[in-house]
């Protein structure tokens, strides 16, 4: 998920705004309307600004929550994804795997981590959690797609 709270969602909004400016910088300096377009380049910069701080002070907030609750896998979980959004992935590795060994048979924990693997180069780590959702859950179209999506991107011929 791109958003974990409020505040994330808030900056997810800026974040959509700023791609629109950005595509109308692009339409303005294409027509020749070299004032407009940079005013609208000032206002990406305000909306980056307020992006970054709603996503900075939504870190904080869970952070807090986890020095009160360290063992509760949905705060971990969510506090990892948070730290990920950060760019802090060493943190966020940390809190995803926390929140997967606190509740190991549930699903969205290990989806979580295996997604976090897989987009962060280690994609068998994340087709050894693709495995276990499958015993999880082997009723599941989606997590049966996840673990195909994983085998079709492994790599091909003999392993160094």
């Amino acid at each position: 998920p791109n958003t974990t709270g409020p505040r994330s969602r808030l900056a997810l909004m800026f974040e959509d705004g700023i791609a629109d400016a950005q595509r109308q910088v692009q339409q303005l300096a294409q027509s020749g309307d070299r004032a407009g377009a940079e005013q609208q380049l000032a206002s990406i910069a305000d909306m980056q600004v307020e992006a970054n701080r709603l996503s900075e002070v939504e870190l904080g907030l869970f952070e807090r929550d986890l020095q009160l609750l360290p063992d509760n896998a949905g705060l971990q979980g969510t506090a990892g994804l948070a730290r990920y959004r950060q760019g802090w992935r060493k943190e966020a590795e940390h809190a995803l795997l926390t929140a997967h060994l606190l509740q190991p048979r549930e699903p969205l924990h290990a989806y979580t981590l295996a997604i976090f693997y897989r987009d962060t180069g280690s994609p068998a780590r994340a087709l050894e959690l693709a495995r276990t959702l499958r015993r999880l859950r082997p009723q599941s179209e989606q997590f049966a797609a996840f673990e195909q999506e994983l085998l079709r991107q492994r790599p091909v011929g003999p392993q160094r």
